[in-house]
Parts: structure tokens; sequence; C-alpha cells
């Protein structure tokens, strides 16, 4: 496996992490319970993605340095 599929790899499974970390959270918040969609935002979701994209970023670096 190279670096690069590694890294990818290691970003997908973070971010299917984060996305349901997210949900969980969203499902337990009070008056979304069954509601799910409907209570998922999109700056939420902005925001959801600039951690992910972010911590590929870093796992970038990490290989780069670390090779």
């Amino acid at each position: 496996m190279s670096v690069l599929e590694a890294l990818i790899y290691a970003t997908a499974a973070y971010a299917l992490a984060v996305i349901a970390t997210y949900l969980f959270l969203v499902s337990r918040t009070p008056g979304c319970r069954g509601k799910v969609l409907r209570c998922i935002r999109a700056k939420e979701l902005v925001a959801v993605a600039i951690i992910v994209l972010a911590q590929a970023a870093l796992m970038a670096l990490m290989a780069v340095f670390l090779l």
C-alpha cells in the first residue's frame, strides 16, 4: 500500500467517524429525536467538512515529514 492510499483510507475512516459522531449527537438533541434530517444545519456540515479537511492536511504533513 502506498502512502497516498493509506492517507486516503485514513481520511475516509476519520470522516466516517466524525460524521457518525455528529449524527449521534444531533439525534440526542432534545426535539430532534426521529427528525434528525430536519435538525441538521448547513453551517454545521460546513464545520464538519472543515474539520475533516484540516485533519487530512495534518495527516499529509505527517506523512511527508516522516518519510
